[in-house]
């Protein structure tokens, strides 16, 4: 497989009018194995204390994507509150997930018409029997306000920032 769950990784971050670059660091990436089938077990992202939603937000994106790319057995543990790696792992062998992804949304703000939009997340997807990351990345989306402009003739008014993934909690 050519990096398909690197490939969601990173449209889960795209907003539909937000500029995002792709992940600045990958430090592993997926062997070439087929995953659509694997039971995989997504939980909420780790979050700023200024934005406790965006976590969750996060993580409900990449769940939805991974389902609309054609991932057939996917479930998320959306309401486990405790997210150290210790205890997903024990929740993911008792339920015998074969990947779990986890992350962490590490900066989170919301922009204006003068500011842009920004979130910052790491990701981090890993096979639970091996216990072992089977892939990394570090993403930085950014969402850039319309600015307004003025012709002499006729002006146009600004928009604020789209919201990106995360800054919608």
């Amino acid at each position: 497989m050519r990096s398909i769950v690197v490939l969601v990784g990173v449209l889960i971050c795209f907003g539909a009018c937000s500029t995002v670059q792709l992940p600045e660091h990958i430090y592993k990436r997926p062997s070439d194995d087929l995953y659509r089938d694997t039971a995989i077990c997504v939980f909420r992202f780790l979050s700023p204390e200024y934005a406790p939603r965006s976590g969750y937000v996060a993580a409900a994106m990449f769940y939805r994507e991974l389902l609309e790319r054609g991932f057939t057995n996917v479930t998320s543990e959306f309401a486990v509150h405790d997210i150290r790696l210790d205890n997903i792992m024990e929740i993911a062998e008792r339920k015998n997930y074969e990947l779990i992804v986890t992350g962490k949304v590490s900066y989170c703000i919301s922009g204006s018409e003068l500011q842009e939009s920004r979130v910052d997340e790491q990701i981090k997807v890993i096979d639970v029997p091996m216990r072992e990351t089977v892939w990394y990345a570090e993403v930085v989306e950014i969402g850039k306000p319309v600015y307004p402009s003025d012709y002499i003739i006729f002006s146009t008014a600004g928009k604020k920032s789209p919201l990106t993934s995360a800054t919608n909690a």
